[in-house]
């Protein structure tokens, strides 16, 4: 996870000699979550319903934030189920032992990485990730607005510091302003 970390500060370090640097990854080193995928054995309860998500989820090879933010939004639908479980959308970096960490968008089960892309490819032991949780909400949201599953971060940090007027798609069209949320909080789907 240190390297994570080392890694992306001299990303910054060298985009700060060229001009300013990314303020997604400027936020991310400064109040993102570092977290690893879980050594711990999921309980029989997390294998299900995880193995329900991922039957219902329409996957799709090199679509990490369509597959977690699918997840998400299909776990808030399953909210007659008993409230057992939590699951949050997180997007940032992941680091796997290869040159550079990547953005990604992963899912987090009871507070421990799902990551619904790794694990379908296999690669879901030692990786690193250094995220922040963007509420099922917003997700709900953008969703309205754009009709496609697209990276939410960069649009997430804007609404935090209240710059969210401006046209950041490439579509042009902005998102909706909205009454202050408290932060990084809002409601995580239950079920």
């Amino acid at each position: 996870m240190d390297e994570l970390r080392r890694h992306l500060e001299r990303r910054r370090t060298i985009l700060r000699s060229l001009f300013d640097p990314s303020p997604v990854l400027e936020s991310l080193l400064a109040h993102g979550t570092a977290m690893e995928t879980p050594t711990q054995p999921w309980t029989e309860a997390e294998r299900r319903l995880s193995a329900l998500i991922a039957r219902l989820v329409r996957f799709r090879p090199a679509q990490c934030y369509a597959n977690a933010q699918q997840a998400v939004l299909l776990a808030s639908q399953l909210g007659s189920v008993p409230a057992r479980h939590t699951i949050e959308y997180w997007e940032g970096f992941a680091y796997l032992p290869v040159p550079a960490p990547f953005a990604h968008g992963w899912c987090v089960l009871n507070g421990r990485v799902w990551d619904l892309s790794m694990e379908h490819l296999g690669h879901n032991i030692g990786i690193g990730y250094l995220g922040m949780r963007i509420p099922s909400s917003y997700i709900k949201e953008a969703m309205i607005d754009r009709r496609t599953y697209a990276p939410l971060l960069h649009q997430w940090l804007r609404r935090l510091n209240g710059v969210d007027h401006a046209p950041v798609e490439p579509t042009g069209r902005g998102l909706s302003p909205l009454r202050a949320r408290g932060g990084l909080a809002g409601a995580p789907s239950r079920v």
